[in-house]
């Protein structure tokens, strides 16, 4: 089979409680992120409704474009239609619109880097993405270049002092929150940073590919690859395939025996053949199906739980952070642990397999829960399967 088309984003956060504990400086940059009142006059006034313009704050939704994850977060409310009190109590991020530079490839023909950050009252979340479509690729070429780009030293950053070449990822998002940090936080004593970035893999369009029967071996060794990113990879035998654990529930009508979620501890591929055909288009009034919609949903997501995980881990002094008094917002914690325990159990909130097995993750269970109770909501049963159903709600069928 041949991919021409697909997408991989690498998500990472750093956080900090240092704004949120230090005294009132009506010079601090990072007001409207850090506190309430200048976060809602900065809401207002990117709605156009008053406040204080701030060019380079946006909201996280774009524009013309359907916002299911954000619709479903908000518990049904539209996003267009929420007021700034509403956004702050659920934690809604600014996406900031600083661009500090340009990441280029070595194929920038066939290839694009884009990249989205976000800014929460405790710190930053980055998603960088690459998009390859271009000529096809075998199987083999697809793992090889995703890997060139996830581990290799082939990225440039081209800023207003000039280029440099050479960079691995993880140098270039360390390079970009660092960026960010000093143009909207200024400096942050000890920030948290995540342990290691999430990815999230979706082919979008390719064909060849078996679409009725079940994933084989040669396929699954393939995913493995670009989900738990093992090298070298073709020497990796891996797992057997077990629903939930590394194949993630999805919604039933979607499905063939040759579709998956697939999954490794911080790792996502989207895997579903039947819908590579971009060309397929709904009856009517409806819009082309994409499974680029379906992506965009599980970034959306994968940041806001990313952000909020975060938030447990700087809180929890359990996990060597120090729980201070927010002198921003006295609720914060409580927010937070809201919105934190209804993406976990999909109750109010965005239904994710994949945002549940994240937030679930060992490392993250003792903070979640410190985080909890000390907000006196009752505290997570991780090892209690889910009461309702949490099948991905990006598409039903494919609509984003």
């Amino acid at each position: 089979m041949w991919i021409n088309d697909f997408r991989l984003t690498v998500i990472s956060a750093r956080m900090s409680f240092d704004k949120l504990t230090a005294a009132y400086d009506p010079s601090d940059k990072s007001l409207p992120l850090t506190n309430r009142f200048h976060y809602e006059e900065a809401f207002r006034a990117n709605r156009g409704t008053g406040g204080v313009v701030h060019a380079d704050l946006g909201l996280p939704w774009h524009n013309g474009r359907r916002n299911t994850f954000w619709w479903r977060y908000l518990d049904g409310l539209a996003p267009a239609e929420i007021d700034a009190g509403t956004s702050w109590r659920f934690v809604i991020p600014f996406r900031l619109k600083f661009r500090p530079a340009e990441i280029l490839t070595r194929d920038v023909a066939n290839e694009s880097v884009s990249y989205e950050c976000y800014g929460f009252p405790h710190g930053i979340v980055l998603a960088v993405t690459l998009r390859y479509c271009g000529p096809v690729l075998t199987v083999t070429e697809w793992v090889e270049r995703s890997h060139a780009f996830r581990s290799g030293a082939a990225l440039a950053i081209e800023h207003h002092g000039g280029r440099d070449n050479g960079f691995t990822l993880d140098a270039v998002i360390g390079w970009l929150k660092t960026a960010f940090i000093r143009r909207y936080f200024g400096t942050l004593g000890e920030p948290l940073d995540s342990v290691e970035a999430a990815t999230l893999m979706t082919v979008v369009q390719g064909k060849g590919a078996e679409k009725q029967n079940p994933i084989d071996e040669d396929i699954q060794r393939a995913l493995h690859a670009v989900t738990a990113w093992p090298s070298p990879w073709t020497l990796v035998k891996p797992p057997a395939l077990a629903l939930g654990d590394n194949l993630l529930p999805m919604l039933g009508k979607n499905l063939t025996p040759a579709c998956c979620l697939y999954a490794q501890p911080r790792g996502r591929t989207l895997w579903m053949p039947p819908h590579f055909d971009a060309s397929r288009k709904g009856g009517g009034s409806q819009k082309p199906h994409t499974l680029s919609c379906y992506h965009r949903n599980l970034v959306s997501g994968t940041v806001q739980a990313e952000s909020l995980v975060g938030f447990a881990h700087c809180f929890a002094p359990t996990a060597g952070g120090v729980r201070k008094n927010i002198v921003s917002d006295r609720q914060l914690p409580r927010q937070v642990a809201q919105r934190l325990k209804a993406l976990y159990t999909g109750e109010g909130s965005y239904r994710s397999a994949s945002i549940r097995a994240m937030i679930g993750e060992m490392n993250n269970r003792i903070c979640v829960n410190e985080l909890l109770n000390k907000a006196k909501i009752s505290v997570i049963n991780f090892d209690e399967p889910p009461k309702i159903s949490l099948v991905d709600q990006s598409h039903s069928p494919l609509t984003s």
